[in-house]
């Protein structure tokens, strides 16, 4: 299994007067400890290490490329005082020192004891004697040092010393350092799954913030252009996938890979853009060929807003998806699953386009995805943006994907079964047994009495698998049909959810019964016809 193993980290906690080769590092993976290589030895002083002479060198076993990251303290003077790396000995090596009565960082090469400046940078609004934070990141000829969170506050290229694998510091007199750590450099390519994100807007991420993941051993990375790297949120919309990759972190224990091909705006059906030979299906074929993965686990698709717009049938939307994963599993490496997310809103064909999303799982090779119509209230009633829609947009991706992949089994939302009515109240029966809410928002559902709208003016769960809806007044008409989630109608309420939190399927019930007698007439069976998931006819 992949990881990020750090090969050292040192807060030098100890008791005062240690001296530093007496000590043991907080993680030193090399297991040679520190060696002095210049000068008087340092000893722990209140929780850091003191330095005593001028020019005193330390090393410990590092790697020719990773990143080093210290807590420098250079007291008020104007001596300078600071990390060294591709150390090879006490006389050649490349350091970062820093002048504590200014604030000054440069970038120096150590060659047969002479120093040479390469870069300077000056801290802005610098309070003299401040510790200083650097954390120089150094692979190949490159060297790209943050300093005070300042990313690339110094940058540079360098051949110079490119195989020594010794770290360590460099100090002068009446120095002092807080900590200092040396992770490897990560091959991001190298994952224990790979995912395939496709899809539009939702997809390629409209939040207000960036989204990250934190783990102590493992990561998460991306492709979306030229290299694997990190998984780290930095653009101008955030985006969900780090917060999935956080679940699978800690759920799974492996690491994962996501190949961004998402395209905001983009349609399947009209427009055409995820359609055999559309620019997104193009560009993402080739963006997985330049990835170089042998093998897809699975593909995670939320699209349909656009086809929404555009008025699509719930037909023509159901054989556009079946045709994809056909397209899909005859254009890239594996058979992976593909999980179809169902989307929130956009007016139009909504309606239609969740229930052709909901009917392809009935394909063996498609499962649900992230179940999204009660997510809001929607700022443009669109995209979600908010931090807090990250992460029930997320948790649902999770449990879905568990579910597909692993040996999750709520990721599945619940669906109705049965709906019967006696009076003013409908009881609906669900194929799942529901979490454990006793009631939900009455106007996310709605009873068309034969064109006449009657208000749902309760509720409530009635067993594990149950709820019961009362109406303002009793139906007249020979049928009904009671909704729940149309359009925007349940943005932000509360409706059934499974114990995955993915939310029961909106629906479409016929409700048939006998209005003058007043008596429930059960449901024969399930008919699949359009515009609409189950339907019931009597006997």
């Amino acid at each position: 299994m992949p990881t990020t193993t750090v090969t050292f980290q040192d807060t030098f906690t100890d008791t005062n007067g240690t001296l530093l080769t007496a000590h043991t590092p907080d993680t030193d993976t090399g297991g040679s400890g520190w060696s002095l290589l210049r000068n008087a030895e340092p000893s722990i002083q209140g929780n850091e290490l003191a330095f005593s002479q001028t020019d005193t060198v330390i090393s410990l076993q590092a790697e020719a490329g990773g990143t080093l990251d210290t807590v420098v303290d250079s007291g008020t003077g104007v001596s300078t005082s600071g990390p060294t790396f591709r150390m090879s000995d006490a006389d050649n090596f490349l350091c970062l020192l820093c002048r504590g009565s200014n604030g000054e960082v440069t970038l120096r090469q150590r060659i047969a004891g002479s120093f040479t400046i390469l870069v300077i940078y000056n801290i802005p609004g610098y309070v003299a004697g401040s510790p200083i934070t650097l954390s120089a990141k150094y692979e190949g000829t490159a060297i790209n040092v943050t300093i005070n969170g300042v990313v690339d506050a110094i940058t540079f290229t360098t051949t110079q010393f490119q195989t020594n694998t010794l770290a360590g510091y460099r100090s002068d007199t009446a120095a002092t350092l807080d900590s200092i750590g040396f992770t490897p450099l990560v091959d991001y390519s190298v994952v224990d799954k790979v995912v395939l994100v496709i899809g539009q807007s939702n997809a390629e991420g409209r939040f207000a913030n960036n989204q990250s993941y934190s783990h102590a051993s493992l990561y998460a990375s991306v492709f979306e252009g030229t290299a694997w790297a990190d998984l780290i949120d930095t653009g101008a919309n955030g985006e969900v996938w780090p917060l999935v990759a956080q679940r699978w972190l800690d759920d799974r224990n492996e690491t994962v890979g996501f190949i961004y091909a998402a395209v905001g705006g983009t349609g399947l059906v009209n427009t055409t853009e995820w359609a055999a030979g559309g620019s997104a299906y193009v560009a993402m074929q080739a963006l997985v060929t330049a990835s170089g993965v042998t093998n897809i686990d699975a593909i995670l698709w939320f699209q349909g807003e656009r086809d929404a717009a555009n008025s699509v049938t719930q037909s023509a939307y159901k054989a556009a998806i079946n045709d994809l994963i056909t397209r899909l599993h005859a254009d890239l490496p594996g058979t992976p699953p593909l999980l179809c997310g169902q989307i929130n809103n956009n007016g139009g064909t909504t309606d239609d386009i969740r229930n052709a999303q909901a009917e392809s799982w009935g394909n063996a090779n498609i499962k649900p995805g992230s179940v999204t119509y009660d997510i809001g209230p929607l700022a443009d009633n669109l995209h979600f943006t908010t931090d807090a829609e990250a992460v029930v947009f997320a948790d649902r991706w999770w449990v879905a994907i568990d579910e597909a992949l692993f040996d999750g089994t709520v990721g599945t939302p619940p669906r109705l079964l049965s709906a019967t009515i006696d009076g003013m109240i409908v009881s609906l029966t669900y194929d799942r047994d529901l979490e454990a809410a006793t009631s939900y928002t009455a106007d996310a559902w709605a009873f068309n009495d034969n064109g006449t709208t009657i208000i749902v003016t309760e509720a409530a769960k009635t067993g594990s698998r149950t709820v019961a809806l009362t109406l303002a007044s009793a139906p007249t008409s020979s049928a009904g049909y009671v909704t729940l989630g149309s359009g925007d109608s349940a943005q932000g309420d509360n409706v059934p959810r499974g114990l995955g939190e993915q939310p029961a399927l909106p629906e479409l019930a016929l409700v048939p019964f006998d209005p003058a007698g007043d008596v429930v007439i059960a449901p024969r069976e399930v008919l699949q016809v359009e515009k609409r998931q189950r339907v019931f006819s009597i006997s």
